[in-house]
C-alpha cells in the first residue's frame, strides 16, 4: 500500500515537472510581415491535348528565409492548376 501510494505521488511530480516544462518551452512567434505583390498572368486559352505552362514568374523577398503565398483572386479553368517550386531545392 505504502509503496503504491510512493509510485503514485512519484508519477503525479513527474507529470507537474513535465507540464512545467512543456508549458516553458512555448515556442516564439515568428516574425513576420506582409508585403503585396501585383501580378496579372492575364487570359490564356487552354490546349486541351496537352499540359502547358501558359504563365511563369519568379517571387523574390530579398532577406526571407521563407514565403506564405496569398493569392486574393483566381480563376482556374477546367484541369487548370497551379504549381508552385522552390528556387532552393527546385521541388514543387
Amino acid at each position: 500500500m505504502r509503496t503504491t501510494i510512493f509510485v503514485e505521488l512519484t508519477l503525479i511530480g513527474f507529470f507537474m515537472l513535465f507540464m512545467r516544462v512543456t508549458a516553458l518551452a512555448q515556442p516564439a512567434p515568428v516574425p513576420h510581415h506582409t508585403e503585396p505583390y501585383r501580378m496579372d498572368s492575364m487570359v490564356h486559352e487552354g490546349l486541351a491535348a496537352q499540359t502547358v505552362s501558359a504563365f511563369r514568374q519568379v517571387v523574390r523577398v530579398p532577406q526571407a528565409t521563407w514565403l506564405q503565398i496569398h493569392f486574393a483572386e483566381y480563376n482556374l479553368g477546367e484541369k487548370s492548376f497551379v504549381t508552385i517550386t522552390s528556387l532552393a531545392d527546385g521541388q514543387a
